[in-house]
């Protein structure tokens, strides 16, 4: 017969007292036979029924570092997913249970229900089609426009409330051809607005470490190149990415084709060593809010490059410099400055995605109301395109699972290291 490991350690320690040795003894029965005829304590029943393969999330919810409710955060997941199913603990804390659904991630057991179906969710944001941005957004212009209750009200412009200028939302519903109904469940008249819909614009992903050094960006609007014989000029749009051949004369750029460009023209993305507290293998991030680049790298290795808009000058918006660590990502998130007494301007931005905060309030995230990067345009934070944010988002640590709306580092998941320097003074 096998016995559990914790009833032979109850049954090695017993004692018995003299009279019941004696009664035993009468009964023609030895202590250590008797403790041989006692039933072995039964297994516990499983926490989790059998074939559980994930845990469904029935609405939102926090994510737990330990299995305890005063547990610090490690994130959240929205309704509608199902997280794979790890080790599961019974507890009297009213859950239940708790269980392990990741590298320090538990989910409190009244708030999920086992599952035989497999792990399942979806990516947040999610972006449908070929588009690049999650919603459609539009921007109050300036003086601000009326807003309405229904529809009704629209249409016989009896306003409810009037919305601030410069103020940009998330357009929920089109019902019909002369309204918008956006995220403060008011109705505005479609020609009073303008829509958003951010730039295509997106980095190169470098195929060589050496792809880096002969990378370079259109920085101006007007741009045009002169063949090596003086003729065959064509324009560069910009944020146009090109491929450096090499400088024939100071200030002159050889491009591939033969054409060439003032260097004064474009914007060369400068390489890095490798800062001190990063891994030889480990991801990192070197944002220039010089020459406003950012330059990905994985070891020694860059891997990807673009441009970036960091914070204006004055106003307490330049963008902070030093060593960081992402310390969390969000899916979407509002910013805004409206509880700020001290603000020299109002504004709240809604639905702004692939947000990753690195120092405090300040952080990378797609810009999908202005298409200048290259240029200092931010409150403080590191604008990116909606493509170059969305790929950040997924390359850095800590990765965020499907069905996650939000995820903080832990001791076993560092966030990704970023560095942020100004290499010109500019």
């Amino acid at each position: 017969m096998e016995y559990s490991k914790k009833a032979r350690e109850r049954w090695a320690g017993a004692s018995f007292s003299a009279a019941g040795a004696l009664l035993l003894g009468a009964l023609g029965v030895g202590p250590w036979e008797a403790l041989a005829q006692t039933a072995p304590e039964a297994e516990a029943p499983p926490v989790l029924p059998a074939g559980t393969r994930s845990l469904e999330v029935r609405r939102g919810l926090v994510v737990r570092t330990t299995p305890q409710t005063a547990g610090a955060i490690r994130g959240r997941v929205r309704g509608d997913t199902r997280l794979p199913a790890g080790t599961a603990m019974r507890t009297t804390d009213g859950c239940g249970y708790w269980a392990s659904v990741g590298v320090d991630a538990w989910v409190c057991g009244s708030d999920v229900r086992p599952s035989t179906r497999e792990p399942d969710g979806e990516p947040f944001p999610r972006v449908r089609g070929r588009g690049w941005l999650p919603h459609s957004y539009l921007i109050i212009p300036d003086g601000g426009v009326d807003a309405y209750a229904t529809p009704e009200a629209a249409r016989a412009r009896t306003p409810s409330e009037r919305l601030p200028g410069g103020f940009m939302r998330r357009v929920h519903s089109v019902p019909g051809g002369d309204l918008y109904r956006i995220s403060d469940g008011v109705f505005v008249h479609r020609d009073e607005v303008r829509r958003l819909h951010g730039s295509p614009f997106q980095g190169v992903e470098l195929a060589t470490p050496e792809g880096l050094n002969t990378l370079a960006f259109v920085a101006r609007d007007r741009v045009r190149t002169v063949h090596a014989n003086r003729r065959q000029q064509r324009s560069l749009q910009r944020l146009t990415a090109l491929q450096i051949t090499g400088e024939p004369e100071p200030g002159v750029l050889q491009l591939e084709g033969g054409q060439r460009v003032l260097a004064s023209d474009v914007v060369r993305p400068p390489r890095s060593p490798r800062p001190a507290a990063v891994g030889a293998n480990e991801r990192w991030i070197d944002v220039d809010v010089g020459t406003q680049t950012m330059v990905v790298y994985e070891g020694d290795r860059p891997v990807y490059a673009t441009l970036v808009s960091t914070g204006r000058r004055g106003r307490d918006h330049d963008t902070p410099l030093g060593e960081f660590r992402i310390w969390i990502k969000v899916g979407i998130t509002t910013m805004d400055d409206l509880g700020n007494a001290n603000s020299a301007e109002d504004y709240s931005v809604e639905a702004v995605p692939w947000v990753q905060y690195f120092q405090g309030s300040i952080g990378f995230h797609a810009a999908y109301w202005h298409r200048r990067f290259g240029n200092r345009m931010s409150h403080g934070c590191v604008n990116l395109s909606p493509k170059d944010a969305r790929w950040l988002y997924g390359f850095t640590s800590p990765t965020v699972p499907d069905g996650w709306v939000a995820v903080h580092p832990t001791r076993n998941e560092q966030g990704t290291f970023v560095r942020v320097r100004n290499t010109t003074g500019g």
